[in-house]
């Protein structure tokens, strides 16, 4: 049987969790999912929540079905292999801070010079809001809970002496 988005090619310029799990659900459908990761320890999930030297399982169970490469999105000649990668693709997802992609000089109107059917997603989970003084804020932060909700301790099941993370903070796993 054909899976749904066979044939569909996917950059998945995204890091974390929100476009990770995004493009893997997408994967899963048959999409051809390429993560495009920076040179610098690429997604930073591959090795912070890692309990040894290789790929932390919260890594693995997001993007275990998707073909990688690093690529130095400041420098011409990464931008160069992105464009090339670009000129193939389907879709480009990202979830960067606001203003991160048009600073890199990779924003949706270079995507579209390069391809006009470029369909251009981007993945912003975030607490405090696309618009405002926070706005370009990071946005894969611990502090967002804190800055966005009022009396999350109540979450908890620790008694109110003990500080503690809310119960909801990350989805499963706590900041450190």
């Amino acid at each position: 049987m054909d899976k749904a988005l066979e044939g569909v090619k996917i950059l998945d310029l995204s890091r974390v969790q929100a476009g990770p799990s995004c493009t893997q659900l997408l994967g899963f459908l048959g999409a051809d999912v390429i993560k495009v990761e920076d040179t610098g320890g690429g997604d930073r999930t591959r090795w912070e929540m890692a309990h040894n030297e290789h790929d932390s399982v919260y890594f693995t169970i997001f993007n275990n079905n998707k073909r990688a490469i690093t690529l130095n999105l400041k420098d011409d000649r990464g931008r160069a292999m992105l464009a090339d990668l670009v000129k193939g693709a389907d879709i480009v997802l990202e979830n960067y801070s606001k203003g991160v992609m048009d600073r890199l000089g990779i924003g949706y109107e270079w995507l579209k010079s390069l391809k006009p059917d470029i369909i251009y997603a981007s993945s912003k989970v975030s607490a405090i809001g696309g618009t405002g003084a926070n706005s370009r804020a990071s946005r894969l932060q611990p502090r967002q809970p804190a800055a966005s909700c009022r009396r999350m301790d109540r979450l908890t099941v620790l008694p109110r002496e003990f500080p503690s993370a809310p119960g909801t903070l990350g989805q499963g796993f706590t900041w450190q």
